[in-house]
């Protein structure tokens, strides 16, 4: 079967009639003076007219900008970067582990801390109920002992006349006289314990 010829498709409109696209005749040549006057601006340039310098369009993130030349260049050294930051993510997911490790392990000792504490727990409530109904039987004990003291209207006059007896006595006491405050903080002191403040 012979071949059919198809037709030639054109994919340009016809050619423009701007300066760029016309040839210079030839009795012009190139030299001609006109040729370049439709190609350059009739006025002079201003300051409005001046380009400014060349602006870098890549976004600045973008890995191989002129913005960001600490960026390695050949492949070994991008190999290099890619396995660093593969260590330091590795390191930062095993500190996260230890951290939590250790959590745990407070955790779990101070849970062992206190189960060994639950038998001191038990033997600290005995002691203070013992303590509890020491104290109770003390102060019947001596409830009774005050109360019998003084029960008898004689006993209470005789009680009296001692302590008018005594208490003449302390006021011509000479440490008494020269500093009375300081002698009753020091009679306190020696007469009173500890434990009964």
């Amino acid at each position: 079967m012979p071949r059919v010829a198809r037709p030639r498709t054109k994919y340009h409109t016809t050619t423009s009639s701007t300066a760029f696209s016309q040839r210079p005749t030839v009795g012009e040549g190139i030299s001609s003076p006109n040729f370049f006057s439709s190609l350059t601006p009739s006025s002079k340039p201003t300051t409005t007219d001046i380009v400014s310098a060349p602006v870098s369009l890549a976004p600045p993130n973008e890995p191989n900008s002129v913005t960001n030349p600490t960026e390695p260049r050949t492949k070994k050294e991008k190999r290099v970067q890619r396995h660093q930051r593969w260590v330091e993510k590795m390191n930062a997911a095993q500190f996260a582990q230890r951290q939590q490790q250790k959590a745990r392990d407070r955790q779990s000792d101070r849970s062992a801390l206190i189960r060994g504490m639950s038998s001191m727990q038990s033997s600290l409530k005995e002691v203070q109920a013992g303590v509890v109904a020491e104290v109770l039987s003390l102060g019947k004990e001596t409830k009774k002992a005050e109360a019998g003291n003084v029960v008898s209207r004689k006993a209470r006059n005789k009680a009296a006349i001692r302590e008018e007896k005594r208490f003449g006595q302390v006021l011509r006491h000479p440490d008494f006289r020269a500093n009375p405050l300081a002698t009753i903080r020091q009679h306190l002191a020696n007469t009173l314990t500890p434990d009964s403040n």
